[in-house]
């Protein structure tokens, strides 16, 4: 499906709203995980090296590579939502196959979803481990 307003302000919005919205929920995970300020810095490259790598910017993903990237990888599903609204002569000149936008903001709005819900969830473990429930 391609939308009446390809390149608009609002839909591009839309995409880094809710890819920050992913980091957010990432960031608060990692925080809920670290049971100290020095773990939580280092658990921050472990999280975000993957994202930088398998999002298929520095290097073109075959194989294993591209099959982890749309399983886990919320920035390589950002960056093709984002790339969807590329006008065609664009998309033509960068090589790139159309994608619909819908669908790649769906799949990160899934991982905003499921992200929060492993924060509330390590919250909760972490409440009844302390006996406060």
């Amino acid at each position: 499906m391609r939308l009446p307003w390809p390149g608009s302000a609002i839909a591009q919005f839309a995409a880094l709203a809710t890819l920050a919205a992913v980091g957010t929920s990432l960031g608060l995970l990692i925080s809920t995980l670290a049971r100290s300020e020095e773990m939580a810095i280092a658990l921050v490259p472990i999280a975000i090296m993957p994202q930088i790598i398998l999002a298929g910017v520095i290097a073109p993903l075959n194989g294993l590579g591209k099959l982890l990237a749309r399983a886990v990888i919320t920035v390589h599903w950002g960056k093709q939502a984002l790339e969807s609204l590329l006008p065609e002569p664009d998309l033509a000149l960068l090589g790139l196959e159309q994608v619909e936008y819908g669908r790649e903001l769906s799949v990160v709005s899934v991982h905003v979803a499921a992200l929060a819900a492993a924060t509330l969830l390590t919250l909760s473990l972490q409440d009844k481990a302390k006996g406060r429930l």
